[in-house]
């Protein structure tokens, strides 16, 4: 039995989406030859590094061309770089991606599995997140063709899986149809929790905290992220605003770059911009925010569990998955946040350290790479071989 994964190895990175749910994945799969990627391509870097020394705003209009161009490759193409008759199973990770192998999959026999990495629908996060205003102003009309994209995926999977059941929370609400669709579809959903590679910590915290002028016994909170309404950003700085009135002793830390939205102008509001090493600054502070209004199974929230740090999260999406965490508490609204963030404030030190520990735990039991990696490879075996029942 054989399987391919339709994504080119090469694209494999640390980073959100498929690109790094894969990597993880890949930790484990790399020995075994009965899972492989699609490997088609040998890349040409020289260009990416050309690519990378253009100003953004050619960059711009480079990824608008990339994408005018993918897009009418997808309405007037439909065969896969590869022949999947060769396969007993097919992974497909991108429902754009797996419309334009839609003619090479009207033949094929074996299994065609779907994991979609979305927080919202696939079509509106093409619409609203990726395409630039300029190309939101011209291609509108595109939406509905993307809608039928995203519905076609659906429809034509055998086998559906998410990381957990709360993981398509936002898309009932933001797809009219959506209810619909995994209605009839209800029979191909599996459930597979996310693992990774363990976040590593290069820089102490003492040093850390020595960097960026924090005293070693304030009750510093972290955010990392993008700097927009969606990753709950405009919340944070409100929660921010207010304990940082009542409190002298507390410090907001946040990575990611300062846009859309900008911090707050306060000493105690930190802004790290874009690192490499987030999980240093993590590791430095007391608690993590995760404040995403909507969410799919962020791989940060498991990142912290790695490093052990308590989590003040939105009770949406995937996070509602870590609901009976000691460590992990979870808010329905502004007003629970505020509380939940002065207990955290307040709980004892000599208790910290004890949830602390439960967390790490909780990591190492359920979410590294090594547990995802058998659970995936026993799914997908059980899919080949039972259609997954």
């Amino acid at each position: 039995m054989k399987t391919l994964i339709y994504f080119e190895k090469k694209n494999l990175a640390p980073k959100g989406g498929p690109a790094g749910y894969l990597y993880n994945l890949n930790k484990y799969l790399c020995d075994k030859d009965d899972i492989v990627f699609l490997d088609t391509l040998n890349g040409n870097n020289s260009k990416k590094k050309i690519f990378n020394l253009l100003p953004e705003f050619v960059k711009n209009k480079l990824r608008i061309m990339k994408r005018t161009k993918n897009y009418k490759r997808m309405l007037e193409g439909g065969y896969a770089k590869v022949n999947l008759n060769d396969y007993d199973a097919v992974h497909f990770h991108d429902c754009f991606i797996m419309y334009s192998c839609r003619k090479s999959l009207d033949n094929y026999q074996g299994r065609v599995i779907l994991t979609i990495h979305t927080p919202k629908p696939p079509f509106l996060e093409m619409i609203e997140d990726i395409y630039s205003n300029e190309e939101r102003k011209k291609y509108s009309y595109r939406k509905k063709y993307f809608e039928e994209m995203t519905k076609y995926a659906f429809e034509r999977a055998t086998d559906i899986i998410f990381p957990c059941e709360y993981a398509d929370e936002s898309y009932f609400h933001l797809w009219n149809e959506y209810e619909k669709i995994k209605e009839k579809n209800i029979g191909k959903y599996h459930y597979l929790p996310t693992g990774i590679i363990p976040a590593t910590v290069k820089i102490d915290r003492n040093e850390i905290r020595n960097k960026y002028g924090i005293p070693e016994d304030a009750f510093v909170f972290c955010f990392v992220g993008r700097h927009n309404e969606v990753k709950g950003y405009d919340i944070l700085k409100k929660l921010g605003e207010k304990l940082l009135r009542e409190n002298k002793n507390v410090y907001f830390i946040c990575c990611g770059n300062i846009q859309p939205l900008k911090g707050l102008n306060h000493n105690h509001w930190i802004e790290v911009g874009w690192t490499n090493d987030p999980h240093s600054i993590i590791n430095a502070s007391d608690c993590f925010v995760l404040p995403n209004r909507e969410t799919y199974f962020d791989l940060i929230l498991l990142e912290v569990l790695s490093l052990g740090k308590i989590v003040l999260a939105s009770n949406t999406g995937g996070n509602k998955y870590f609901i009976n965490n000691i460590g992990i508490k979870l808010y329905d609204n502004y007003e629970e946040m505020v509380e939940n963030a002065k207990n955290i404030i307040n709980i004892d030190k000599n208790n910290i350290s004890s949830i602390e520990n439960n967390n790490r735990k909780l990591f190492n039991e359920e979410y590294t790479y090594d547990i995802f990696g058998k659970r995936y490879h026993n799914m997908i075996e059980d899919i080949i071989n039972h259609g997954g029942r």
